[in-house]
């Protein structure tokens, strides 16, 4: 049976004419590929009132919402409190996460920006998707029979998750277990983008701009472990999480 999907990618970026949302695109062929059907994809600036129109909407649409960006530190970084005020949850700061912050910085002989802090705040009842290629985890949140999914924008951190945590649960594969009622998740660093710039736009192999997971291929395999030795293995397993090991999620229902 064919079920039914909405994909919404947040930043203001997108609307303008230097950046595509390729996260959508890919988002759209994996999802098809496991018997989804997208009935609605848009673009969301990072305004408080059109984000939570859009995401009301989104997920009147179909049982399963899929949101790329908006996960980041800064003010205009908006993505979780939206959905915790669309659902009427609290976010609950994780001390767990606020310290691994605080180490990444220290780590880099910085001290961490009160700014960052925002990080460590989950939506209540949200399990937590670690992230193994960058600082921002993924979130899955079950709500009145709907799935409600929050993903980096940061594209080759964002389709690996996808893959390798959020295909399990929409197919009925181990994909973790949930947090304890206050959930404990891990949520860090700083996301630089939500989408790819059009071809011609992107920096050069190996420069920051460039998005080697973007375009015709895949990119070189040493520029993406190179990548990968940088941003270090932030998703391994921690006390308290949930993936890859764990219990298992039921199929999603329509």
């Amino acid at each position: 049976m064919t079920r039914n999907a909405s994909i919404l990618a947040v930043g203001s970026e997108l609307l303008g004419t230097t950046r595509l949302d390729t996260n959508s695109l890919f988002l759209t062929g994996e999802l098809e590929a496991i018997g989804f059907r997208v009935v609605r994809k848009a673009c969301v600036r990072d305004g408080w009132d059109d984000l939570l129109a859009e995401l009301s909407f989104a997920l009147s649409r179909a049982p399963l919402l899929c949101v790329t960006g908006g996960l980041g530190p800064t003010e205009d970084d908006r993505t979780k409190e939206a959905v915790a005020a669309l659902l009427g949850r609290r976010l609950v700061r994780d001390g767990e996460i606020l310290e691994r912050l605080r180490e990444r910085f220290r780590k880099r002989g910085r001290e961490m920006p009160e700014v960052n802090a925002k990080q460590a705040d989950v939506v209540e009842g949200a399990v937590v998707l670690p992230n193994r290629r960058g600082t921002a985890p993924g979130y899955l949140i079950e709500t009145d029979g709907k799935t409600i999914v929050l993903l980096p924008g940061v594209p080759w951190e964002m389709k690996a998750l996808f893959t390798e945590s959020v295909v399990p649960h929409l197919t009925g594969g181990d994909a973790g277990r949930s947090p304890p009622p206050r959930p404990e998740g891990r949520r860090a660093g700083r996301e630089r983008r939500r989408g790819a710039r059009p071809p011609g736009l992107r920096g050069a192999p190996g420069s920051r701009g460039h998005d080697p997971g973007v375009g015709a291929g895949r990119g070189p395999a040493p520029l993406r472990r190179a990548r990968d030795a940088r941003t270090g293995a932030e998703g391994a397993r921690r006390p308290g999480v949930r993936l890859p090991v764990g219990g298992r999620f039921s199929p999603l229902r329509t």
